[in-house]
């Protein structure tokens, strides 16, 4: 699995409609988990969200935005990457008026596709128990 993180700094004041915004670069086959992780001091004020493309992946329902204070929010997503390589948008905004808050956004990434993996686990369980019950494979 591969990590990716992007550090996402939201300004005081940022509006809704007009939202910072930073692309990264993810590269595998399936992406399994997004982790927001909001510093001390944001009191639920700054926002974010991850799209890909018009399509927002995280938080879900659309429309919703992840938000926190002082603790790391976890999205176990596990979405099919389209391509080999994507490029995934976050952005932020914030009612808070006094302080910009930078805000860590983690992306967990399998090299291999789900179905792939399940097989190659499935078959190793396979042949644990079949040597267990004392089958020899040839």
């Amino acid at each position: 699995m591969s990590l990716y993180w992007l550090e996402l700094e939201v300004r005081p004041n940022t509006p809704e409609n007009n939202p910072v915004e930073q692309t990264i670069d993810i590269e595998g086959a399936l992406l399994e988990r997004i982790e927001f992780c909001f510093p001390s001091g944001c009191a639920g004020t700054t926002r974010v969200a991850v799209f890909y493309g018009p399509k927002q992946l995280s938080p879900r329902p659309e429309g919703s935005w992840a938000r926190g204070d002082g603790e790391e929010i976890a999205d176990d997503i596990h979405w099919p990457l389209p391509e080999r390589e994507v490029t995934l948008r976050v952005k932020g905004w914030s009612s808070a008026t006094s302080y910009k808050h930078t805000i860590i956004v983690r992306f967990y990434v399998s090299v291999k596709p789900l179905p792939e993996l399940a097989y190659a686990i499935s078959e190793a369980s396979r042949r644990a128990f079949m040597r267990a019950l004392g089958f020899i494979e040839i």
